[in-house]
């Protein structure tokens, strides 16, 4: 049998169940960011830890304050490179939950007054629960409207109109990818059924034109057998993006390779964190589970 959050494996079989296999990426939107069960969208029970030491995964912001610090203090110089904007507003995407956010505009407060006074911080993230988490930790600052804003996604913000800084954290690695693998036939992409209780894998013909275009751009040798995976979502942000900041500066601190060391024909078993050690999910020898 799956195992897994319930209601979120029901939901995921019903649409499978209603539509046939689904495309990977989209078993993995909906197992992280279903709007009612997925991983990050749902409050976790008491007892437990979804980020930090006693939970699935923790990020550096768990360990100690000094990367916020650093942060405020790039930001500063950022801001005064700028000509001393006001606002200059640091937008963070994916902010888990708000240590980062907590420790730069600590370190602002106490250093860098001047900063600190024309800053504004916007936290872009869609989930109700990380966004209790977050303003629990973001409780000194909660009385401030024009310090701290949430907002649902970066398209809610006027387009070419921030000056500041655009920072993430972790984020690009959590977004949702493609599975593809070498077939006798081509490269074909791997899909996600139901069948008996359990999710299983199947290959299937590639489930959009921009994954086949993205794919010719690749123009990869990889020996039949070779499965990989495909981030198109990233594509996708950085374009977004851009198209949002008027003056500024982007951060984002993250995991990686060039392309070509990523797509080595040796790595012929895939290698992104979404696939093998996603706090969400996890493959067996008999199907695909989803981790409560």
């Amino acid at each position: 049998m799956s195992t897994g959050h319930p209601e979120l494996v029901a939901a995921i079989a019903s649409e499978i169940a209603a539509s046939g296999p689904i495309p990977f990426v989209r078993f993995m939107e909906l197992a992280l960011y279903h709007p009612q069960f997925g991983y990050y969208m749902r409050s976790a029970q008491p007892a437990q830890e979804r980020i930090g030491w006693r939970g699935d995964f923790y990020t550096s912001s768990d360990v100690h304050p000094i990367l916020g610090q650093a942060l405020a203090t790039q930001a500063e110089q950022m801001y005064r490179l700028l000509g001393q904007p006001h606002p200059f507003t640091i937008v963070e995407m994916g902010p888990g939950k708000g240590l980062l956010a907590k420790h730069i505009l600590t370190t602002c407060a106490h250093r860098y007054h001047s900063f600190f006074q024309h800053l504004q911080y916007v936290l872009i993230d869609r989930s109700p629960a990380m966004r209790e988490v977050q303003r629990r930790n973001l409780a000194p600052w909660l009385d401030r409207a024009a310090l701290l804003t949430w907002a649902d996604d970066l398209p809610t913000v006027p387009p070419h109109s921030l000056t500041g800084l655009l920072l993430s954290n972790e984020l690009v690695d959590s977004f949702p990818v493609h599975r593809v693998q070498v077939t006798a036939e081509g490269t074909e992409e791997l899909w996600v059924d139901y069948r008996d209780g359990r999710f299983i894998e199947c290959l299937k013909p590639l489930s959009s034109d921009a994954l086949a275009e993205h794919l010719d751009r690749l123009s990869p040798e990889w020996p039949e057998g070779y499965r990989t995976e495909i981030n198109l979502r990233a594509l996708d942000w950085m374009k977004e993006v851009a198209q949002h900041l008027d003056r500024g500066f982007v951060l984002t601190i993250d995991y990686g390779h060039t392309a070509q060391d990523l797509y080595r024909s040796d790595r012929k078993v895939g290698h992104s964190s979404a696939t093998r050690s996603n706090p969400s999910m996890k493959i067996r020898s008999s199907g695909w589970g989803i981790k409560t």
